[in-house]
């Protein structure tokens, strides 16, 4: 009784101005802790590193990744989250009432804004703890548009093991850009913050094609697909695989978030041409290097 006594406090202040006066750091809960990243003359990416957490985590903008990404993440982990103010209170109030029902928890109410708080203030799973995650949930969306937190959102969450955010798992597990994913792709990769381990692509095959067609069933639901598109691409296999990261030029590691006169085509046909040199010598020559001059 208490818990919902105090949501229909914040329910109340929902549209108050005193959401819009409580201070907080804004830029705490829409940055991230990126990998260090070379980029060649092109703006190409020639070298991933980890980041200050050891984490995979290659952040990109809303224009930076397909469409299906932002409508299935949507579609699967918040479908009002266009309409609410940080949270869903039908969803609190249908959690809460199934909850006293059934004397279990069989439904979830955070939104996406909320996850994204929790992410970062790694707030606890207590009534209080979920009540601050809601307040500040609440403050967050009158200092932050929806594209700015749907953003910071799939840039932060977790798809599996060190991978963080939707351009690394992109990468890991298909081996391109997040604007380059597939409707059944971006199902996948959508699946996977709800249970990273249990849903991993790559050792719980059965499981994530389950949680995939999920995400597309609820793509038809919300309109985003049609159900023939649906009964298409839930036949397709994940073809998920593990890809490692870029590693063009590791020897130059310490110049990380450099743009370097570099080119990329080059880079990889000169280390092609050393290797196959260097190759010739067996184990007397194990090292090489090459100039490359413009005679003219």
């Amino acid at each position: 009784m208490v818990s919902i006594f105090a949501v229909a406090i914040l329910g109340a202040l929902a549209g108050n101005h005193v959401l819009s006066s409580t201070a907080i750091d804004v830029r705490r809960y829409l940055k991230s802790d990126r990998s260090s990243m070379l980029f060649d003359r092109q703006g190409r990416l020639l070298q991933v590193g980890l980041n200050s957490r050891d984490e995979w985590s290659v952040p990109v903008e809303s224009g930076g990744y397909s469409r299906y990404v932002g409508e299935e993440t949507i579609a699967v982990e918040d479908q009002r989250f266009e309409n609410h103010s940080g949270v869903d209170f039908l969803a609190v109030l249908r959690a809460g009432a199934q909850a006293l029902m059934n004397r279990e928890v069989s439904s979830g109410a955070s939104t996406i804004t909320m996850q994204l708080v929790k992410i970062t203030d790694n707030t606890p799973r207590t009534v209080p703890g979920k009540l601050g995650q809601m307040w500040t949930a609440m403050v967050l969306e009158r200092n932050a548009d929806k594209d700015e937190i749907l953003e910071a959102y799939l840039n932060r969450v977790s798809y599996g093991g060190n991978v963080i955010g939707i351009g690394a798992a992109s990468m890991r597990y298909f081996g391109k850009s997040p604007k380059e994913l597939t409707v059944p792709e971006a199902a996948l990769l959508a699946g996977i913050p709800k249970s990273p381990a249990r849903f991993d692509p790559l050792r719980r095959v059965d499981d994530a094609r389950k949680r995939r067609n999920f995400v597309l069933h609820r793509m038809a639901d919300e309109g985003f697909i049609t159900e023939e598109q649906f009964d298409e691409t839930r036949e397709r296999e994940l073809n998920a695989r593990r890809h490692e990261f870029p590693a063009h030029v590791p020897h130059l590691t310490g110049l990380s978030g450099k743009s370097l006169t570099l080119d990329l085509d080059v880079q990889r046909h000169v280390q092609a041409l050393l290797r196959n040199h260097v190759s010739q010598y067996g184990a007397e020559v194990t090292h090489g290097a090459v100039i490359v001059l413009d005679v003219p």
